[in-house]
């Protein structure tokens, strides 16, 4: 009290609250539900004062926009048919496999239950997805959709999805 009386109180007296104070009430002397009333009703009447405190935080530093080009329509794709064309190219031998070599002249014809044949690249799966799909559908293919279902059919016919180095492509191979 007896430093209150010589002044070296926050507040200065000059009309001007001082930081987390608002005349003689402070967010630490409020000890009812009338007091706080009180204090949210001088506050409100003056929108100006900025409560400070040691445990409030200051406000974060504003950034600039940016514009983010994103896909206004949304894509329509039928994904049993996108899945069953993946499954398509993936259960017939690659071009690397197609090659006659000197002890195996024709390949063997697969059955669709067989599995995958062989090791299919994610990108030659790709170039060759829109042959086996609608050209409404080729229209709408993305590589992000077409990986998400390339992820389903490896959950369901176990599948191996596999990176190479450089992490330019996947390789795609029957696991087990």
């Amino acid at each position: 009290a007896a430093a209150a009386a010589a002044g070296d109180d926050y507040d200065d007296d000059d009309g001007v609250c001082a930081a987390g104070s608002m005349g003689s009430m402070t967010m630490n002397n409020i000890s009812s539900v009338a007091d706080m009333q009180s204090f949210l009703d001088m506050s409100r009447a003056d929108p100006t004062m900025v409560l400070l405190g040691d445990n409030l935080v200051a406000q974060p530093r504003k950034v600039q926009r940016i514009q983010i080009d994103y896909a206004k329509a949304a894509k329509k794709m039928d994904v049993k048919k996108l899945k069953a064309g993946i499954w398509s190219v993936l259960v017939s031998p690659s071009e690397k496999e197609n090659a006659p070599t000197p002890e195996k002249e024709q390949p063997k014809k697969i059955d669709v239950q067989d599995g995958c044949a062989g090791t299919h690249s994610f990108k030659s799966l790709y170039e060759t997805l829109p042959g086996q799909i609608s050209s409404n559908m080729t229209k709408n293919l993305s590589v992000p959709i077409a990986f998400v279902c390339l992820l389903h059919l490896a959950n369901e016919k176990n599948l191996k999805v596999s990176g190479v180095d450089g992490r330019s492509d996947l390789l795609v191979t029957q696991d087990g």
